[in-house]
């Protein structure tokens, strides 16, 4: 049981193009679905093709959180609109496949932390990144 709200949600949205990039950091429960709601429904607002939920910096999610995600997805949908989410902390993602939606959303894979990702250089070539893995 949650008591207080250690990270209140931050929303931000991103352009680029026909995408749309909404950005989640912090706790999404019953108190923030309205939020993304409304955030979703202005990215939409434009016809987008795409619309990217990045859910990685999201601390905490309960099942009001997920219900918005799924609610989040179906809109697209119903816009036209191609929708992909960034996954969120192991934590996060496990409350989906509790769930039992993790497979029906459109989580993009990410590479398992710490291994190393090209970068793109200034000339265009890709070159090796500097990736220190934190130990805990």
């Amino acid at each position: 049981m949650r008591l207080t709200s250690a990270a209140p949600l931050q929303i931000t949205t991103h352009v680029y193009g026909a995408t749309r990039t909404i950005v989640v950091r912090g706790e999404l429960d019953l108190a923030m679905a309205g939020p993304l709601a409304a955030a979703m429904h202005a990215a939409l607002a434009d016809a987008p093709e795409t619309v990217v939920l990045d859910l990685s910096s999201v601390t905490f999610i309960d099942v009001a959180g997920v219900r918005a995600v799924c609610d989040a997805h179906r809109h697209s949908h119903a816009r036209s609109a191609h929708m992909t989410i960034v996954p969120g902390p192991a934590r996060v993602q496990r409350v989906f496949e509790l769930c039992g939606i993790g497979s029906a959303l459109a989580f993009v894979a990410t590479p398992a932390r710490g291994t190393r990702r090209p970068r793109r250089a200034a000339a265009g070539h890709f070159v090796p990144s500097r990736v220190r893995a934190a130990r805990g």
